[in-house]
Protein backbone atom coordinates (compact mmCIF):
# COMPACT_ATOMS: atom_id res chain seq x y z
CA UNK A 1 0.00 0.00 0.00
CA UNK A 2 1.51 3.31 -1.13
CA UNK A 3 1.97 5.90 1.93
CA UNK A 4 -0.79 8.30 2.82
CA UNK A 5 1.38 11.21 2.56
CA UNK A 6 4.32 12.09 0.06
CA UNK A 7 6.32 15.07 1.96
CA UNK A 8 9.07 16.44 -0.28
CA UNK A 9 11.21 19.72 1.01
CA UNK A 10 11.93 22.25 -1.56
CA UNK A 11 15.68 22.79 -0.54
CA UNK A 12 16.04 18.84 -0.78
CA UNK A 13 15.41 18.75 -4.55
CA UNK A 14 18.29 18.98 -6.64
CA UNK A 15 18.56 22.48 -8.64
CA UNK A 16 19.74 21.31 -12.24
CA UNK A 17 20.50 23.62 -14.81
CA UNK A 18 19.41 23.65 -18.47
CA UNK A 19 20.90 26.46 -20.30
CA UNK A 20 19.99 25.66 -23.79
CA UNK A 21 16.88 26.34 -22.38
CA UNK A 22 17.80 29.20 -20.06
CA UNK A 23 16.39 28.31 -17.19
CA UNK A 24 17.07 25.85 -13.70
CA UNK A 25 14.74 23.74 -12.33
CA UNK A 26 13.93 21.47 -9.22
CA UNK A 27 11.81 18.24 -9.52
CA UNK A 28 9.64 18.70 -6.42
CA UNK A 29 7.54 15.49 -7.40
CA UNK A 30 8.04 13.35 -10.57
CA UNK A 31 6.45 9.63 -11.54
CA UNK A 32 9.75 8.41 -9.64
CA UNK A 33 8.53 8.98 -6.32
CA UNK A 34 5.36 6.95 -6.91
CA UNK A 35 3.26 9.75 -8.56
CA UNK A 36 2.61 8.70 -12.28
CA UNK A 37 -0.74 10.58 -12.23
CA UNK A 38 1.20 14.11 -11.82
CA UNK A 39 4.64 15.44 -11.19
CA UNK A 40 5.19 19.23 -10.37
CA UNK A 41 8.35 21.34 -11.57
CA UNK A 42 9.93 24.61 -10.07
CA UNK A 43 11.63 26.55 -12.91
CA UNK A 44 13.59 29.71 -13.11
CA UNK A 45 13.54 30.82 -16.42
CA UNK A 46 15.95 34.30 -17.73
CA UNK A 47 15.32 34.19 -21.55
CA UNK A 48 13.26 31.84 -23.74
CA UNK A 49 12.42 28.20 -24.00
CA UNK A 50 12.55 26.28 -27.31
CA UNK A 51 9.88 25.46 -29.18
CA UNK A 52 8.09 22.42 -27.99
CA UNK A 53 4.97 20.26 -27.35
CA UNK A 54 4.03 17.52 -25.41
CA UNK A 55 1.75 14.82 -26.65
CA UNK A 56 1.69 13.14 -23.00
CA UNK A 57 0.30 15.19 -20.84
CA UNK A 58 -1.86 18.92 -19.86
CA UNK A 59 0.76 21.49 -18.98
CA UNK A 60 -0.63 24.14 -16.14
CA UNK A 61 1.89 26.79 -15.63
CA UNK A 62 1.51 29.23 -12.34
CA UNK A 63 3.96 32.49 -12.29
CA UNK A 64 5.13 32.66 -8.75
CA UNK A 65 6.81 35.73 -9.61
CA UNK A 66 7.98 38.17 -12.54
CA UNK A 67 6.86 38.01 -15.90
CA UNK A 68 6.77 36.89 -18.98
CA UNK A 69 5.15 35.72 -22.40
CA UNK A 70 3.27 32.15 -23.74
CA UNK A 71 3.04 31.61 -27.33
CA UNK A 72 0.61 28.71 -27.69
CA UNK A 73 0.77 28.66 -31.49
CA UNK A 74 0.28 31.68 -32.98
CA UNK A 75 -1.72 33.36 -29.91
CA UNK A 76 0.67 35.08 -27.15
CA UNK A 77 -0.88 35.92 -23.41
CA UNK A 78 1.82 38.09 -21.53
CA UNK A 79 1.42 36.73 -17.82
CA UNK A 80 1.95 37.98 -14.45
CA UNK A 81 2.96 37.23 -10.67
CA UNK A 82 -0.33 34.50 -9.76
CA UNK A 83 -1.45 34.29 -13.43
CA UNK A 84 -2.28 30.27 -14.86
CA UNK A 85 -2.23 28.88 -18.04
CA UNK A 86 -3.12 25.39 -19.37
CA UNK A 87 -1.37 24.20 -22.57
CA UNK A 88 -4.00 20.97 -23.96
CA UNK A 89 -1.28 17.91 -25.46
CA UNK A 90 -0.63 18.20 -28.73
CA UNK A 91 -0.20 22.36 -28.55
CA UNK A 92 3.34 23.54 -29.85
CA UNK A 93 4.44 26.76 -27.46
CA UNK A 94 6.99 28.17 -26.23
CA UNK A 95 7.67 30.99 -23.38
CA UNK A 96 9.94 33.70 -22.45
CA UNK A 97 10.66 36.04 -19.62
CA UNK A 98 12.13 36.77 -16.59
CA UNK A 99 10.42 34.70 -14.20
CA UNK A 100 9.83 32.06 -11.65
CA UNK A 101 6.90 29.23 -12.04
CA UNK A 102 5.68 25.76 -11.21
CA UNK A 103 5.24 23.49 -14.11
CA UNK A 104 2.25 20.69 -13.31
CA UNK A 105 2.04 18.17 -15.95
CA UNK A 106 -0.99 15.09 -15.45
CA UNK A 107 -0.17 12.67 -16.40
CA UNK A 108 3.36 13.02 -15.01
CA UNK A 109 6.32 13.38 -16.61
CA UNK A 110 8.54 11.16 -18.32
CA UNK A 111 11.77 11.94 -20.22
CA UNK A 112 11.22 11.76 -23.52
CA UNK A 113 7.69 14.14 -23.37
CA UNK A 114 9.08 16.77 -24.64
CA UNK A 115 9.05 16.87 -28.46
CA UNK A 116 11.60 20.10 -29.16
CA UNK A 117 10.40 21.93 -32.78
CA UNK A 118 11.35 24.07 -35.42
CA UNK A 119 10.08 27.51 -37.09
CA UNK A 120 7.27 24.93 -38.93
CA UNK A 121 6.68 23.31 -35.85
CA UNK A 122 8.35 19.71 -37.17
CA UNK A 123 10.38 17.63 -34.34
CA UNK A 124 13.96 17.94 -34.19
CA UNK A 125 14.66 16.62 -31.49
CA UNK A 126 13.94 15.43 -27.50
CA UNK A 127 15.21 17.15 -23.93
CA UNK A 128 18.19 16.37 -23.12
CA UNK A 129 17.99 13.66 -19.61
CA UNK A 130 18.78 16.55 -17.05
CA UNK A 131 21.64 17.37 -15.22
CA UNK A 132 22.28 18.10 -12.20
CA UNK A 133 25.14 20.56 -12.21
CA UNK A 134 26.19 22.80 -15.04
CA UNK A 135 28.44 21.41 -17.67
CA UNK A 136 31.16 23.95 -17.01
CA UNK A 137 31.00 22.30 -13.36
CA UNK A 138 32.05 18.74 -14.37
CA UNK A 139 35.17 17.11 -14.09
Amino acid sequence: MPPSILHRRFRDAALIAEPENDLQLRSLLSVSDGAADLSITWVRIDGRHQRLRTDASTRIYVVIEGRGTVTVGEESVVVDTGDVVVIPPGRPYHLEGDMTYLVLNQPGFREGDDLYLDADDEVVGTAPPHRTTPPAQEQ
